[in-house]
C-alpha cells in the first residue's frame, strides 16, 4: 500500500487523533507526485540497471531514499496536535465539540478576570 493511501485511510476512516493540517489536501496531493516520481525512478533505474555506473545507481537509490523519507516527514504533517490522554470519566469532553469549546471559552474569560459571582452557585445539603 502506498503511503499516499495509507493516509487516506486513516483520514476516512478517522484513525489518528488531534486535527488535520488546514490544507492537508495540498499535502496529500505532493505525497501522490513524490510517489509518481519515485515509481518512475524505480522503473527507470530497471530499465537502464546494464547501462548505469555503480556511482550512477547508488546516486539514484540514494535519491529514491530520500524521497522516501520526504514522503514520510509530509504525511507526518498532516496530523497536527495530538489529544492527550485523557481519564475515561473526562473522555465525553473532548468527544463532544460544543462543550469543549464551552469549556475553553470559560477558561479564557476567567483567565481574563471576567468572572461572575453568584451567591447561591452551590447550594448545601440540608442537615
Amino acid at each position: 500500500m502506498s503511503k499516499l493511501q495509507e493516509v487516506k485511510d486513516k483520514i476516512i476512516n478517522q484513525e489518528f487523533k488531534g486535527t488535520l493540517y488546514p490544507d492537508f489536501e495540498q499535502v496529500l496531493d505532493a505525497i501522490g507526485t513524490l510517489e509518481q516520481l519515485k515509481d518512475t525512478m524505480n522503473l527507470g533505474l530497471a530499465d537502464l540497471e546494464h547501462e548505469l555506473s555503480d556511482k550512477e545507481e547508488t546516486e539514484i537509490k540514494e535519491t529514491i531514499s530520500n524521497l522516501d523519507n520526504t514522503i514520510n516527514e509530509l504525511a507526518e504533517s498532516i496530523f497536527l496536535e495530538k489529544t492527550p490522554d485523557v481519564p475515561e470519566n473526562e473522555q465525553w469532553l473532548y468527544e463532544n465539540p460544543d462543550a469543549l469549546k464551552s469549556v475553553k471559552q470559560g477558561l479564557k474569560e476567567a483567565g481574563e478576570g471576567k468572572l461572575v459571582n453568584h451567591e447561591n452557585l452551590f447550594i448545601e445539603d440540608e442537615k
